[in-house]
């Protein structure tokens, strides 16, 4: 278990914000071709984060306040 330690505290992780191109897909399909397969600089990968809308945050204010009171 200390290898695997060891190996993770080397690891670093990015989080990256690319500007787009006309869809999600296209933006991704740039930036892994330019980083990881032309210039071998990283290993890509890619995750959803829900849109979160102001409607949900407003409810979610509204119900965290009934529980308050």
């Amino acid at each position: 278990m200390d290898a695997d330690r060891r190996l993770f505290d080397l690891m670093e992780f990015w989080l990256i914000s690319a500007p787009g191109e006309r869809t999600c897909q296209q933006t991704w399909d740039v930036m892994n071709s330019v980083t990881s397969k032309q210039a071998n600089l990283s290993t890509n990968f890619k995750f959803h984060i829900p849109d979160l809308k102001v409607f949900y945050l407003v409810l979610m204010l509204m119900f965290i306040n009934t529980l308050y009171w």
